[in-house]
């Protein structure tokens, strides 16, 4: 009698460990640690001439939290390239905002420059979302 007791101490004591185990694990897998995929500049200028609407292509920027530090040469030519103003007035206020959230985002060491040439930031980039405007 004793040895089945022990037995079924023993499974109650397993059967609980694997499910506390399952249930610590299935939390963690809830918790989303990728970025938001960046918007590229590219990817704007594709949009642009393929004639998505401004406010549809600023939203996509806005739900990425990519944050642009453009030079007044790139400014113009994303112009030419066909993006609407307001969008290239959307992805210049990014960086304005974030400064003014934040001064230390003034300094090169928070942004990433990528082969297209253009800096980058934003929760993409692994800034945390609470410096974000």
């Amino acid at each position: 009698m004793r040895d089945v007791l022990s037995g079924r101490y023993l499974a109650f004591f397993l059967l609980l460990l694997l499910g506390g185990w399952s249930v610590m694990l299935g939390g963690c897998a809830t918790v989303p640690d990728e970025h938001p995929a960046p918007v590229s500049v590219a990817e704007i200028i594709d949009m642009s001439k393929s004639g998505t609407p401004p406010d549809q292509i600023i939203q996509e920027i806005s739900e990425s939290g990519t944050v642009y530090r453009l030079e007044a040469s790139q400014l113009a030519d994303l112009e030419k390239k066909g993006v609407p103003p307001a969008v290239i007035n959307y992805m210049q206020q990014t960086y304005l905002d974030s400064v003014q959230n934040n001064s230390d985002l003034d300094s090169f060491d928070y942004w990433t420059q990528e082969e297209d040439g253009y800096w980058y930031g934003g929760m993409p980039y692994g800034w945390d979302p609470n410096i974000l405007p």
